[in-house]
């Protein structure tokens, strides 16, 4: 018999970025547990709001499948004398077990015979597995950040003020601490802060539904949009679309209310940039613009409750947006009357890591670093690139980034173009943080390309390299977001780099600051930089055999690496791929364990060797000419075109010749072969 299971876990409200990662990782909580214990189910769900995560579980079965297992003992010849009798050995095998002897059996594993008897497994409820995981699975979500309440040692993102859970109506009994789970849910905390009996998943839609919780997060997501775009077209205006703002909105309320809110035009005539920036990541609010894109001075806000005068709310957000712009308009033009080089100097005082000195120092590192990086990838740009990173960190000292920290490089490069700054010197400084988030972009301009890979170098190789690398799922420096950077810098303007170049020069700028030796640490940030290389292309949908096969033999160059896995992921689907990577096997196989790849044409026998030593020689300048050219496009028919030599070579030519030097030939040869294949992927990785 199957039955649905519904879990909610009430708490106080959870930060908003924390909400989505916390429900992925119960689900796949939830799904392990079931898994582990022979609990077969038809799908889990997971839903979200700021003060409850919900879980729903379709079709569990009610109780596990009992199952047969085998029993070993000692070998037959241990257990069993020569006259078919019980030895002590076997005697004491059974009656420590508390089997019948009658009941022993006999089991060959690995060609010996051993004694043994199958034990019967009974299944238990699933209710009662549930009952006994719950509370430890539940405290074992992963979070950013925890926190203790009252006097207990519980730790969780927030208090716990009730569980709902029930498996076919039935409530399933566990506690955290005091909270023990019921049959109880509780509407909006301000609009109906009550408790609700539960029977199954339908009523407790419906009961939040009724008592002002919109429960589903995606269908709560597209009401903030809906009603966001129905105020925006109230005013003949459009919402400023930003898909991480409309998800921290979403998981701010559980009944979102949209209000339209306004602020004095003067204010227009500071950087948009500075305004959107203070609406978005100060306030929350969605900025509004014009049909034509011009910037309008209104904003909507959500409320979590509906409220009785509307006016009062608006106002309140208003005046809050007003003196935040009448900060801003303060500092942006004092900082206006100073030159960014001005403040250079200052950073002298300023901490960027107490092992790695100030941010002036780190000024002087992103310098060299960036005239060594132009030099790689931008050569006339090298004067431009040393500006701006001269200048890059200049306005961590301003009156606006005090007051605004979120605007760094925002402001500097708001400033350089003001204070006449060439325009790739401003845009580098306004891109150099860039991207910092999976959606967000990357920079733009070659200038920002060079600083912002700069920037991140030193950031990875800094933190590695005195030990401060990301644990578990903590990472307080943003490494992993770093590498990602780095990853998608390099991939998306097609960067043609071995990356370990560039951190071999990064570390020489660091290395009087440095504890770990530079072969270990280069050896920890490529593994650490190639795992989330590989997590990107997977995440893309290219074949993990595909990517794992290219990484395992193009671990430095990314972007050749990814347009090696673009092209042999098409192939990959075609059969005669598939007849290519068995024919490469077979060369793999015959050459396992053989270090050489020197041969001799002298002892060529067989009209086939010569035709595929041919062969050998034209793919061999074309697989070299397509990578040096980055045109791998080529390189699938290229392949390919020595498939019929090689399998005429297999049908004609016996490798293992009984003349040793003929042998030797061979196998060098063949080796010489594979090594062509492998300047493209490890066929070794491919399953057939």
């Amino acid at each position: 018999m199957k039955k649905d299971y519904l879990l909610e876990i009430g708490t106080e409200e959870i930060p908003a970025g924390f909400v989505i990662p916390a429900l992925e990782n119960l689900k796949e909580r939830f799904i392990n547990l079931l898994q582990e214990n022979r609990i077969t189910f038809d799908d889990v769900e997971v839903f979200g709001t700021p003060r409850r995560m919900t879980l729903y579980a379709k079709g569990l079965i009610d109780k596990q499948p009992d199952i047969e297992e085998e029993v070993l003992g000692p070998p037959k010849k241990v257990a069993i004398d020569d006259n078919g009798n019980f030895t002590k050995a076997g005697i004491g095998f059974a009656n420590s077990n508390n089997v019948d002897l009658k009941d022993i059996k006999f089991f060959t594993r690995d060609k010996k015979e051993y004694i043994g008897f199958i034990k019967k497994r009974i299944g238990g409820d699933t209710s009662q597995i549930l009952s006994e995981n719950l509370a430890q699975l539940i405290l074992s979500i992963n979070f950013p950040k925890s926190m203790r309440w009252k006097e207990g040692d519980i730790r969780f993102v927030r208090p716990i003020h009730w569980i709902l859970s029930l498996l076919g109506g039935e409530v399933v009994k566990f506690n955290i601490g005091e909270i023990v789970s019921s049959d109880l849910t509780y509407g909006h905390r301000f609009m109906s802060n009550r408790a609700f009996k539960i029977k199954n998943f339908d009523e407790y839609k419906k009961t939040l539904n009724d008592n002002f919780v919109i429960w589903n997060n995606i269908q709560r997501k597209e009401t903030i949009k809906r009603e966001a775009r129905k105020i925006a077209e109230s005013i003949n205006a459009v919402i400023d679309e930003d898909e991480e703002l409309i998800d921290t909105i979403n998981f701010l309320c559980e009944y979102p209310c949209p209000l339209l809110g306004n602020f004095e035009e003067r204010f227009l005539n500071l950087p948009q940039e500075i305004l959107i920036n203070t609406m978005k990541k100060h306030q929350k609010y969605i900025p509004l613009r014009d049909k034509n894109g011009k910037l309008l001075p209104n904003f909507i806000t959500f409320s979590n409750t509906k409220v009785e005068d509307e006016k009062v709310v608006i106002n309140g957000n208003s005046r809050v947006i007003r003196a935040r712009f009448s900060d801003a308009e303060y500092y942006f033009e004092k900082d206006k009357k100073i030159q960014l080089s001005e403040h250079v100097e200052k950073l002298k005082k300023v901490l960027f890591q107490i092992k790695l000195g100030s941010y002036y120092e780190k000024t002087e590192r992103l310098v060299k670093l960036s005239k060594y990086l132009s030099s790689v990838f931008y050569p006339d740009l090298t004067e431009k690139a040393e500006r701006s990173a001269l200048l890059s960190k200049a306005d961590l000292v301003t009156g606006m980034v005090y007051e605004f920290p979120s605007l760094q490089g925002i402001i500097g490069g708001e400033l350089a173009k003001i204070q006449g700054e060439d325009k790739d010197v401003a845009d580098a400084i306004y891109e150099h943080y860039l991207p910092q988030s999976p959606d967000d972009s990357v920079p733009q301009s070659k200038t920002g390309i060079i600083l912002s890979l700069a920037d991140k170098l030193d950031n990875l190789v800094g933190f590695f390299g005195i030990g401060l690398s990301p644990k578990g799922a903590s990472d307080p420096y943003g490494l992993r977001r770093q590498a990602i950077g780095i990853i998608r810098i390099i991939t998306e303007n097609n960067l043609y780099v071995d990356f370990t170049e560039l951190l071999k020069f990064s570390y020489d700028c660091l290395k009087d600051k440095l504890t770990m030796p530079l072969d270990k640490l280069i050896s920890i940030i490529s593994e650490f930089i190639e795992n989330r290389f590989y997590y990107q292309m997977e995440q893309q949908g290219f074949n993990p055999e595909i990517i794992s096969s290219v990484t395992a033999l193009h671990p430095r160059d990314l972007s050749m690496a990814r347009d090696i896995i673009v092209v042999m992921n098409e192939e990959y689907k075609k059969p005669e791929f598939k007849d290519l990577a068995f024919s490469v096997k077979r060369v793999s196989n015959i050459t396992k364990g053989v270090d050489y790849t020197d041969f001799d044409l002298s002892l060529f026998k067989e009209e086939a060797e010569f035709k595929l030593f041919e062969s050998y020689k034209k793919v061999k300048v074309n697989i070299e000419n397509a990578l040096s050219q980055n045109n791998i496009r080529s390189v699938p028919s290229v392949l390919l075109s020595i498939k019929p030599d090689l399998d005429e070579y297999f049908d004609k030519v016996l490798v293992m010749d009984k003349q040793e030097d003929v042998k030797r030939n061979r196998l060098g040869f063949l080796n010489s072969l594979k090594a062509i294949f492998e300047k493209i992927l490890d066929f070794s990785k491919i399953q057939i």
